[in-house]
């Protein structure tokens, strides 16, 4: 479903998000229960268009006195090219997920890594921070998920992939800015599912966290895993296929049979949302809200 936007026609500033095939974004709920809590004379939507119009959505956006908008799959690292400016966040991550328009430029953040950390934190509430880590994927999710985590001082990750050029490319650019971390490779090309596994294992302990960062799930038995887990994805996006819901083999039902700690993506996405908002709006929303929301979604 396409759904651009035109030259300016006087109406109220536009907030939303960008990304291709997104309907089923649980943000514009989020964002607009922000919004309704301050007020605010405007309304979050969704613009989901194909990559041909990227360049258009944002020549028309820019004209506007716009808020800003938050980015999702698969503009993520497309976008940087079209910014004015980039934040730390995002320098860091090599990702955008939060624009904002300031006097008709394009300034980029990304608060994932801030999200992330902030579900963490909520997962560990009665322990350290991990001091171990092994990540799921190396796409853009893991590089900004890679460098807030070692900013927090976690110093030993793992990654799992099929392509150790992409590995080593994500490696060089971690260790220019934390070079006290060490990162390790496991191919899941060339171990089988049974050496993985027994790999992972003896990697981890009770301070481990384990994230998934893909869209589908990880290979792997969590029977007598000491560690803790994340993944990224959220039940509105994945879970509510009967197929998975019916799959023992999954990282939610493994963890809950194995009575492992776990969260799903849901907690990254509130806190990330909230982090978005105040940048647009220089407001804090409380945490009291944020977790009445992370709870009604969550039923």
């Amino acid at each position: 479903m396409e759904n651009n936007i035109d030259e300016p026609r006087g109406r109220e500033p536009l907030l939303g998000i960008i990304g291709d095939n997104i309907q089923y974004s649980l943000s514009p709920h989020i964002q607009n229960l922000f919004i309704d809590f301050y007020a605010l004379p405007l309304r979050y939507q969704i613009f989901d268009f194909s990559i041909s119009s990227l360049s258009d959505f944002l020549k028309n956006f820019r004209k506007s006195e716009n808020i800003g908008f938050n980015v999702t799959i698969p503009y993520k690292e497309k976008i940087i090219p079209y910014l004015d400016e980039l934040d730390v966040s995002a320098q860091k991550a090599g990702a955008v997920n939060t624009v904002l328009v300031r006097d008709k430029s394009f300034i980029g953040y990304n608060t994932d890594g801030f999200g992330l950390i902030q579900a963490i934190n909520s997962l560990f509430l009665q322990s350290s921070f991990p001091t171990k880590t092994i990540i799921w994927g190396y796409g853009g999710a893991a590089k900004g998920i890679a460098y807030s985590i070692a900013e927090e001082g976690c110093n030993e990750f793992v990654f799992v992939g099929r392509n150790q050029s992409k590995f080593v490319k994500l490696k060089d650019q971690l260790l220019r800015q934390f070079p006290q971390v060490n990162c390790q490779f496991f191919s899941i090309q060339i171990d089988n599912t049974d050496n993985l596994n027994q790999r992972l294992f003896n990697f981890s302990d009770t301070n481990t966290l384990l994230i998934n960062t893909i869209p589908v799930d990880v290979p792997i038995v969590m029977k007598g895993f000491p560690g803790k887990i994340c993944d990224i994805r959220y039940r509105n996006n994945y879970y509510e296929s009967s197929d998975y819901a019916q799959n023992q083999k999954t990282l939610v039902s493994q963890s809950i049979k194995e009575g492992i700690p776990f969260i799903d993506g849901l907690p990254m996405l509130v806190y990330q949302a909230a982090k978005s908002f105040s940048i647009w709006f220089g407001k804090n929303v409380p945490s009291y809200m944020l977790e009445r929301i992370i709870n009604h979604l969550s039923m």
